[in-house]
Formats: C-alpha cells, sequence, structure tokens
C-alpha cells in the first residue's frame, strides 16, 4: 500500500461513523467525567478510577487532533495526485506560448530584412 493508499486508509478510519460517535462522545463526557473523578478521588477503593475518568478528555483531544489530520493529509494527498494534470497543462500551455512567441520573432524579422 503507498502513501497516499495509507493516508486514505487512516482518513476511512477517523470519518467511520464509530470513530466520530466515539470522539463525540468522549467530547461530551469530559467535564462529568472530571466531575466524577473529582467525588470519587477521596473515596478508598474507587479512588483509582478517579484519575482514569480524568483521561477521558485528552484521549478526545487526542482524538480529535487525528482526525482533523487525517482531513489535512487526505486533502494533501488529493492535490498532489492532481498536479500532474496541471504540470502537463502548464507545460502544454508553456510549450505553445513559446512556438507562437517563435513565430512571432521570426516573422517581426523578416518584416525587418524586406
Amino acid at each position: 500500500m503507498g502513501g497516499g493508499g495509507e493516508v486514505e486508509h487512516i482518513y476511512a478510519l477517523t470519518h467511520s461513523p464509530a470513530y466520530e460517535a466515539s470522539m463525540n462522545a468522549l467530547e461530551t463526557l469530559s467535564p462529568a467525567a472530571n466531575w466524577l473523578a473529582d467525588r470519587i478521588s477521596w473515596i478508598p477503593g474507587i479512588s483509582l478510577y478517579a484519575e482514569s475518568l480524568r483521561q477521558i478528555g485528552g484521549a478526545a483531544s487526542y482524538m480529535r487532533i487525528v482526525y482533523d489530520a487525517s482531513e489535512e493529509a487526505y486533502q494533501a494527498v488529493q492535490a498532489v495526485e492532481a498536479a500532474p494534470k496541471f504540470l502537463e497543462y502548464g507545460i502544454t500551455a508553456g510549450l505553445a506560448l513559446i512556438i507562437v512567441g517563435v513565430a512571432l520573432i521570426v516573422r517581426a524579422r523578416r518584416s525587418l530584412n524586406v
């Protein structure tokens, strides 16, 4: 699988309904998880879950970063894949302009020599 294929695969994963739903759920639950962590942090036996609850917001943030980065990478790959066509058109247009320019120079020199 080439670089573009890997980027497309990551994009498909991070833009899947399951990934987006998980990311949105973590973002939504983060404030409540922090509130709950504050409440249970002093209770023996379950206080160890407080730190895990506090990680929910960070996990949501990382998921959002990966989501946004995959979108930017996907768009960049799309642009790079389109570049050869634009380069081809640019080279063709440039050659046409050079031919027209040479023809005009030859014509101008012939009219000066007459």
